[in-house]
């Protein structure tokens, strides 16, 4: 059911105060605007007066001339009258109880409240409300309390007296109406966008329509009044610029290849598999798009990277979800920030949603994490959201500490989280040696020409069989540094060709983390305790889940 569905709904159901989350406050009054012409058509009365308070003023909507004008300037008899016995120099508590007591108009009105999550920390202002939504305290149907604002309201003990409804982001008719509103504000015609004008709509996926309005002008002035092909890089450009301000969200730019990891050859051919449900016809199957997945496995095992791959293999753009910045330290904000950042996702969708390192970002979910709870509301958001989710937005997480998940969140394990988790294990040395295989093949590019240069790196004069040997227990990101470590070598003794005993050296005077670990002390009883703790991860993720790797 859309917006306007509601709105008529809401009202003559005789809802008395409404409650309005959107980032859109443009959208808002055109749609009241349609219902109230509709509403006025249809029954053969005289058009509802919408006063607004705004800046601490109370004004009224002119739907002519589209905009708020002083009650002292209204020119009908209605609204004049009504001014007299209300004090709208200063907008208060006494402005609901002077419009609640208004002698009956005979017209219908409405009082929109802006930003009214500001106005709601005002006690007098909340009871007043309290009091309009009282049917014994107001008899009257014919007037309605809006409360707009772009967050969602803690409303409190008003919750079960005040509907809520929501304006979300503009979909794609939305936006592209929007696009060519804006062309024609600065004289330009539908020929001078000489680009795919689809492009230009899906670059603008997540924005506000004021903010789509911004970025296109600005395209447009700055390729002299026209929107070239390309133009929606510069869309897409800005766009991210003004995700990123929102503190919880970033585009990831940095495509990786499948041919860049080693191994991984499960979970891979899963990938592949889903990728190829998103298209028209598995729909018409009635085959559900993938949900997500979770990749738990030792720091530096690729799980980062591999995230990476989701969104190359899937060909959608990757947005990294930052859920610790969601915290704050007023009430409701983080909840609030979640919401708000999950919006937007959907908005942008169809894309790849990463929650990188997510056993830290929700520690003491279940318990509150003597927060007060936050930590626990904010997880369960998460949770729902993540379960009942009807936006193509494919999750990846990732986590380090499996035990502490299974003890605070089990719930994340239970199945409508994800399609799949995945246990990524320390490389095997087929893997290892196809590992350092990749890394030495990159490196060995020319960064400008990409020509192999031989005289830099040669494979074929190093023995990889014997480097997979000596790294054990090594992870990829260790492997990558042994290879970068090794050129810096080489290139320190005069330019030279990285040599066998670079990279052997490199190893030896480079114990992996999973040796320092291990490192025994005086007792003897570490590299027992880091052996045993690895093998209870591995058990507890394949309990859980299943290896990404078939070696």
């Amino acid at each position: 059911m859309d917006f306007d569905q509601e709105l008529s709904i809401a009202i003559k159901s005789g809802a008395r105060v409404i409650s309005v989350n959107s980032p859109e406050r443009n959208t808002f009054y055109q749609r009241l605007g349609k219902f109230v012409l509709e509403e006025s058509e249809k029954n053969g009365e005289t058009e509802r007066i919408v006063f607004v308070s705004t800046n601490q003023k109370l004004q009224y909507f002119d739907w002519d001339m589209e905009e708020l004008r002083d009650l002292s300037q209204s020119e009908n008899q209605a609204s004049s009258r009504i001014a007299t016995q209300l004090d709208s120099s200063k907008f208060s508590h006494k402005t609901i109880s002077a419009y609640r007591s208004l002698k009956p108009p005979g017209i219908k009105t409405c009082m929109v409240i802006e930003d009214a999550k500001y106005q709601l920390g005002d006690k007098d202002v909340f009871l007043e409300l309290r009091s309009f939504t009282d049917p014994k305290q107001n008899p009257y149907k014919d007037r309605v309390i809006f409360l707009l604002s772009e967050s969602r309201l803690e409303l409190e003990e008003l919750v079960n007296e005040v509907i809520e409804l929501k304006i979300g982001y503009p979909n794609k008719e939305e936006l592209e109406e929007n696009i060519m509103f804006s062309i024609a504000e600065l004289g330009m015609n539908p020929g001078d966008i000489t680009g795919d004008i689809s492009k230009l709509v899906e670059a603008a996926r997540g924005l506000t329509l004021v903010d789509t309005e911004n970025t296109i002008k600005q395209a447009a002035v700055r390729n002299k009044m026209k929107l070239p092909v390309g133009s929606e890089n510069e869309i897409m450009a800005s766009k991210k610029k003004i995700i990123a301000t929102q503190g919880t969200l970033e585009f990831i730019e940095s495509p990786v290849s499948k041919d860049d990891v080693g191994g991984l050859d499960i979970l891979m051919d899963w990938l592949e598999k889903r990728a190829n449900l998103l298209g028209k016809r598995p729909v018409e199957r009635n085959i559900p798009s993938p949900k997500g997945v979770l990749f738990i496995g030792v720091p530096g095992s690729g799980k980062s990277l591999t995230a990476k791959v989701v969104s190359t293999i899937f060909s959608r753009p990757l947005i990294r979800f930052d859920v610790a910045a969601c915290y704050g330290g007023y009430v409701g904000e983080s909840e609030e920030s979640l919401r708000k950042s999950l919006d937007i996702a959907e908005a942008v969708s169809p894309c790849v949603l990463w929650i990188d390192e997510l056993d830290k970002a929700l520690a003491g979910g279940a318990s509150g994490g003597g927060d007060s709870g936050v930590s626990a509301r904010v997880f369960g958001s998460l949770l729902t959201w993540m379960s009942e989710k009807s936006s193509d937005v494919f999750i990846v997480a990732t986590a380090n500490n499996i035990d502490s998940i299974l003890k605070t969140n089990p719930e994340l394990f239970r199945k409508g989280r994800f399609d799949q988790i995945f246990f990524l294990d320390y490389p095997s040395p087929e893997v290892r040696e196809e590992i350092f295989r990749i890394h030495l093949q990159k490196l060995a590019k020319h960064a400008e020409t990409g020509e192999v240069m031989k005289d830099s790196i040669n494979i074929e004069l190093l023995d990889l069989e014997e480097l997979a040997s000596k790294t054990n227990n090594w992870t990829g990101s260790e492997i990558e540094y042994a290879v970068i470590g090794a050129l810096i070598s080489a290139y320190a003794q005069g330019d030279q060709v990285v040599r066998q005993e670079d990279l052997l050296e490199y190893i030896e005077n480079n114990p992996s983390e999973f040796s320092r670990m291990s490192s025994t002390d005086s007792d003897g009883d570490n590299a027992s305790q880091t052996r045993s703790g690895l093998e209870r991860m591995r058990k507890m993720a394949l309990k859980v889940g299943i290896s990404a790797s078939s070696d």
